[in-house]
């Protein structure tokens, strides 16, 4: 009893983290259901190799490394400039990453748009999928179009931020599932595209009401924040490409339909990313301010209480999920029945990956670029590597 009141005691300090987190992560959870029940009738819908081939070309679009590392820098500066009531600053910091973003986006979606054919080989096997590479080339603009919902979370506005996710989580999915019974897989990725956009519509109600689209006085040197941590951050980020891109990854040596066991199998294991997501969405200001405020004392404090935090989630929702999976597949969804122990592998695996992340997230936030990057590169090899084996024993 005495360990559970210390461990009570020592997370009690991080309040702010747990209540605004268990917000975010409740939101998730309805979320996931809503995700998890579109994706179940998805995949039985497409069959293993048509859901095989939707996640592949989703994943490789959604995650293309074209980010700048934008994202993380205003989640970082935004409540370092509100707490010197820089709001000019902001407004000219976010005007600057919007017009840099867009010329980006534009240039890499011609280029996707000339290979097209080549891409639909490289991703698919065969070329005859260019209208699912032009559907992937829309959500490409639609996604990395986002950089406002940084800018809610930026604000510390988690409330809204996690209403707007869920709302996007919601609609993305539904619509996925309504327009793939109508066009296919196709019809799945326009319904992954449209489902973005009301949500980025709050976003901008948002920010229009914190006036930051109105004519700034104050100026920001944006070149030397994008030089000194934007692009620092993207080559840590870069390191972790082989996570974001997992699957397309993957796609490179599996048949489409092992790929769509992969993909089932990480739509039920996921959940423990979804908790160190939660905690990592709100960590991640939290202690960039903190460090900002106090140093590197205080923001060490927190990682700690992160991870006790994390760990005791995992240590209730691993047993369970691995407990539950397999005669939940038998029943409802034999045809992946190859995918129980690749499931019950991802739970463990998605453990150490959700911590890992988080100590990424921590370095990330108090500028230690290089000792991030180390993190989450082994992050990522460790998840390619195991998935890559995993693969080779799927019958």
């Amino acid at each position: 009893m005495a360990i559970f009141k210390s461990v009570f005691s020592f997370l009690k300090k991080e309040k702010t983290i747990i209540d605004q987190s268990g917000y975010l992560l409740l939101a998730d959870i309805i979320g996931t259901i809503v995700s998890f029940t579109s994706n179940f009738f998805l995949s039985l819908v497409l069959g293993p190799a048509g859901f095989g081939t939707l996640k592949t070309v989703a994943s490789f679009f959604e995650n293309f490394p074209v980010r700048m590392g934008f994202n993380t820098t205003l989640i970082k500066y935004l409540p370092e400039l509100e707490a010197q009531n820089s709001l000019g600053k902001i407004k000219c910091l976010l005007k600057s990453f919007l017009k840099i973003r867009l010329i980006i986006v534009l240039i890499t979606a011609v280029i996707f748009f000339l290979l097209r054919r080549q891409l639909s080989l490289w991703l698919l096997g065969t070329c005859t999928y260019n209208n699912l590479i032009c559907a992937g080339i829309i959500l490409f603009i639609v996604a990395f179009s986002d950089l406002f919902r940084p800018c809610v979370i930026g604000f510390r506005n988690y409330r809204l931020y996690v209403n707007i996710n869920f709302l996007i989580s919601t609609l993305r999915n539904v619509l996925a599932l309504a327009l793939a019974l109508i066009w296919g897989i196709t019809g799945a990725i326009f319904g992954l595209s449209l489902g973005i956009i009301p949500g980025l519509g709050l976003c901008l109600k948002f920010l229009f009401q914190k006036k930051i689209f109105s004519v700034q006085k104050e100026k920001i040197d944006t070149w030397q924040i994008i030089k000194h941590y934007s692009l620092p951050t993207y080559f840590v980020n870069l390191t972790g490409l082989a996570g974001s891109l997992i699957v397309p990854l993957l796609a490179l040596f599996y048949k489409q339909e092992i790929i769509g066991y992969y993909s089932f199998a990480m739509m039920i294991s996921s959940n423990i990313a979804l908790i160190s997501g939660a905690i990592g969405q709100i960590f991640f200001p939290e202690v960039a301010l903190e460090h900002f405020k106090n140093g590197a004392s205080g923001s060490l404090r927190k990682l700690k209480r992160v991870l006790v935090l994390f760990l005791l989630a995992c240590i209730i929702i691993i047993p369970l999920g691995i407990g539950i999976s397999k005669p939940l597949i038998l029943r409802y969804s034999p045809a992946y029945s190859s995918a129980i122990p690749i499931v019950r592998s991802l739970f463990l695996i998605y453990c150490l990956i959700g911590a890992l992340s988080l100590v990424t997230a921590y370095y990330t936030a108090v500028g230690e670029n290089k000792v991030a990057a180390m993190v989450s590169l082994f992050s990522s090899v460790v998840l390619f590597s195991l998935s890559f084996w995993m693969l080779k024993l799927v019958k």
